[in-house]
């Protein structure tokens, strides 16, 4: 390997480091911004709505396969007024969870937070509920 060869592979790695290190602190606070402009702003609230229902319902719902998630739904307890499984809805209960419930939950923010709760979920409820793409484009 020549000389420049070696200079551009450091260059790039450098380049790399410097991504990863900005998309880890897109969720350095639970402010829930993508700091890194990675996703536009519609689309990012659509995945943290989508990532802290589906933590709400894994954590306090505890789903059952064969089941309507409306009915585990209802064993959260959740008071609001707002269907969290509708997109109109989505976004008022998201931001309602994430100003009462998630502030008592373990972790130091809300990406550690989603991560203790995923890491004890199903795997037929991540499939079913494509959890999977929203967690890979959230790094949870």
């Amino acid at each position: 390997m020549s000389q420049s060869q070696r200079a551009r592979i450091a260059r790039l790695e450098s380049r790399v480091r410097h991504f990863a290190a900005e998309r880890a602190a897109a969720f350095d606070s639970d402010s829930g911004l993508d700091e890194d402009g990675y996703l536009d702003s519609e689309s990012f609230e659509r995945l943290i709505s989508h990532a802290v229902i589906l933590a709400y319902l894994i954590k306090f719902g505890e789903p059952k396969i064969g089941e309507r998630l409306s009915e585990a739904w209802k064993r959260t307890g959740y008071q609001g007024t707002e269907d969290p499984l509708v997109y109109q809805g989505s976004k008022i209960v998201c931001d309602d969870l994430r100003s009462t419930v998630f502030p008592g939950l373990p972790g130091r923010n809300l990406k550690e937070k989603l991560d203790l709760i995923f890491e004890t979920a199903p795997a037929w409820l991540i499939w079913f509920t494509e959890a999977e793409l929203t967690a890979f484009m959230l790094d949870v």
